[in-house]
């Protein structure tokens, strides 16, 4: 009975691949020197933009082949960032929560009209309230603030 109860979990698993990053949909950038988004799939694909250490992203989708590239076994995953979208390798990212403070101004800033006056001060004051006191997030933000400006 045993056997057979594994035996069918696995076909599933097999069948219905398991996709861990679909319910983050969250992302922070690890990578100490940034991280190059790239139009495709794969090394050799052209860079959109370098991502900065730290930044948030946001998840698209997620390629089902594993590479290992540097000595880091990962797969591709498409992302959004500000205006672009893309390539990155897994391994360079930390899942993150969706209270995530970087994360939440993002949000905010999609949520509103960066031509409307009204919007930009609100954003300027949401900036305000989140990141006095964060200054490691600050930097990105700011990115966010001056992309929606």
């Amino acid at each position: 009975m045993k056997k057979i109860l594994l035996s069918t979990a696995f076909t599933i698993l097999v069948i219905f691949p398991f996709n861990i990053y679909s319910e983050s949909k969250n992302f922070r950038v690890k990578a100490a020197n940034g991280l190059n988004m790239r139009s495709e799939k794969g090394k050799t694909s052209s860079i959109i933009t370098l991502l900065p250490p730290g930044s948030a992203v946001k998840f698209i989708e997620e390629s089902e082949e594993k590479e290992t590239l540097g000595g880091k076994k990962g797969n591709w995953i498409k992302v959004k960032y500000l205006d672009h979208k893309g390539w990155v390798f897994s391994p360079y990212l930390n899942i993150t929560e969706s209270n995530d403070p970087l994360i939440l101004y993002m949000e905010f800033l999609e949520k509103n009209d960066s031509n409307d006056l009204n919007s930009l001060v609100k954003a300027r004051k949401k900036f305000n309230q989140i990141f006095s006191n964060n200054k490691n997030d600050a930097d990105n933000g700011l990115r966010l603030y001056r992309q929606f400006s």
